[in-house]
């Protein structure tokens, strides 16, 4: 998902507009407004102060206001490839949230049109440091252009904010979920591998009636039975992912015996994202039916296994549909809290898409508010199939409004990571978190980000490549991985006749006790006080 966050930034400095034309010119002028204030200065002058920081002569006038936080926005490279920027702007440009982006760009450059703004774009894209302000400034076809500094420090200080919640809330977390309990000594250690080979095996189920082919693999332990009772194991994706995002977890708990599967959605995959990045996919870059097709991709895959189940041969009685856990990322964590009976409310994301300036949104809510374009009526997403949810930094916001989720009634594991500024801890897991019954854990990762929890063997490093905060992934985040192996193990075996066993192994004490020296981990199964009343305030 981390390529939403640089789509997020160009909109939010209004640099998506993109059909390719030839810069009839290049500004060489700049009229600097502030207020009241209005002065022409070269824009060589503004690109030595966002390439050294030097405030020349000529900007002296501005210097209380020529900020950190203007010069990073003047000079951060987008990295973005031209062509997905040029098919999101495609999407966007017709609908209400384009009329916004629209009319926020005057704020920043008042006579600015639509055309120059292509042009610009499309010039500054080429440009060997990477599309940035500065650069997209300098290639505007006309001699002289006025640039707002209030509006544009107002936008910029907008965009950081997911960040600063970040940073603010981290330590707090730190400390007001800390634990002083001691950890009971064992032998067990769930995130060890277990002792049975793992076999794959691929499937594609066609749904005929929705036009989808849904691909699963199936992970499973070589000439062992599942243990006795024990639920089927299912995957969920994030955007722009695929089937083989969790392959580490999902040979972790097949290695202990489970059966576990593993979904790839089709319009929301890899696959999906480069088609749209390549111009060769007419639909939106997330279709708003995405959110009801990702569950019912699911419920399908579980009607094809329960009838593979009830058939003789080899998967005959292996198969627990009617018992799952379901492990979701992302919008995979969505999808795993519609199936577990999270109800949508629809007025809510548009009361909010409606409200929330476009530049304080995070990634993930441009995303969410995709769901505004689904009809009014009340959907019907759960699935009873599901019998526990683990969710990996889920896509949430207003999806659920303020009580849909306290309808679910399933024990439900949340992980968030406090560098996350894709679906940011507060808005998309603590407030969540808040609403849902017990039984209920909150495993808080200190120094993870969004795709820290990422197969190393299957993750898209362009995607990975965040300009702003650089995901942790690989080798850095395998103190992540091996904790999760262990509170997922842990969390599944609680439906199974094992659940005394592991139980120790979903405490505060044993979680913190795998903290290391890049991450810090916090378990809790409620927010303290202080930070549930701190939650409410933002």
């Amino acid at each position: 998902m981390v390529w939403r966050l640089k789509l997020q930034i160009c909109l939010g400095l209004g640099l998506l507009m993109g059909t390719y034309a030839q810069s009839a010119g290049a500004v060489e002028q700049l009229n600097l407004r502030l207020g009241f204030l209005e002065k022409s200065v070269a824009i060589a002058d503004l690109e030595t102060f966002t390439t050294t920081g030097e405030i020349r002569p000529s900007l002296q006038l501005y210097r209380p206001f020529l900020t950190p936080e203007l010069r990073q926005a003047l000079g951060k490279p987008w990295q973005i490839p031209p062509s997905l920027a040029e098919r999101f702007v495609d999407d966007l440009l017709p609908t209400t949230d384009g009329e916004r982006v629209i009319a926020s760009l005057k704020q920043v450059i008042p006579e600015s049109t639509l055309p120059d703004l292509r042009i610009a774009l499309i010039a500054g894209t080429k440009e060997a440091t990477g599309l940035t302000l500065i650069n997209l400034l300098q290639q505007y076809p006309r001699e002289k252009l006025t640039l707002d500094l209030g509006g544009m420090l107002a936008i910029a200080l907008q965009m950081n904010n997911s960040s600063l919640q970040s940073k603010f809330l981290s330590p707090w977390i730190a400390q007001e979920f800390h634990t002083n309990n001691k950890i009971t000594a064992s032998e067990l250690d769930p995130s060890r591998q277990g002792t049975r080979e793992v076999r794959q095996r691929s499937w594609s189920f066609g749904d005929q009636q929705r036009q989808r082919v849904i691909p699963v693999d199936i992970f499973w332990g070589r000439r062992v039975n599942p243990p006795k009772e024990a639920p089927l194991v299912v995957i969920s994706h994030g955007f722009g992912a695929d089937r083989h995002f969790l392959d580490y977890l999902a040979n972790h708990l097949a290695s202990h015996g489970l059966v576990v599967v593993t979904i790839e959605h089709p319009k929301s995959n890899i696959n999906w994202l480069a088609s749209i990045a390549h111009g060769n996919n007419p639909e939106a870059l997330l279709p708003a039916s995405e959110f009801v097709d990702r569950p019912l991709d699911v419920s399908f895959v579980l009607d094809r296994l329960t009838e593979i189940n009830e058939k003789s041969g080899f998967w005959q009685g292996k198969l627990a549909t009617h018992k799952v856990t379901m492990i979701g990322h992302s919008l995979g964590g969505y999808t795993a809290l519609a199936l577990a009976g999270g109800e949508l409310d629809l007025a809510a994301v548009r009361q909010f898409c409606q409200e929330r300036s476009l530049w304080e949104r995070a990634p993930a809510d441009w995303f969410q508010c995709n769901a505004e374009q689904l009809p009014a009526q009340n959907l019907q997403l759960a699935d009873s199939r599901i019998a526990q949810a683990i969710v990996l930094n889920p896509v949430t916001g207003k999806l659920f409004g303020n009580k849909g989720l306290g309808k679910i009634n399933i024990p439900t594991l949340f992980l968030t990571s406090s560098h996350d500024i894709i679906t940011p801890p507060l808005e998309h897991q603590l407030k969540a978190f808040q609403q849902l019954n017990s039984p209920k854990y909150l495993l808080t990762v200190l120094g993870g980000t969004h795709l820290s929890v990422s197969d190393p063997s299957h993750i898209n490093k362009d995607l990975a490549a965040n300009p702003l905060v650089p995901e942790v992934i690989g080798k850095a985040a395998a103190p992540l991985h091996q904790t999760l192996k262990a509170i997922t193990l842990s969390f599944v075996q609680q439906l199974t006749p094992e659940a005394t066993t592991y139980a120790p192994f979903l405490t505060a004490p044993y979680i913190q006790s795998r903290s290391t020296g890049n991450f810090s981990f916090r378990l809790n199964t409620s927010l303290p006080l202080a930070t549930a009343t701190l939650v409410e305030l933002f």
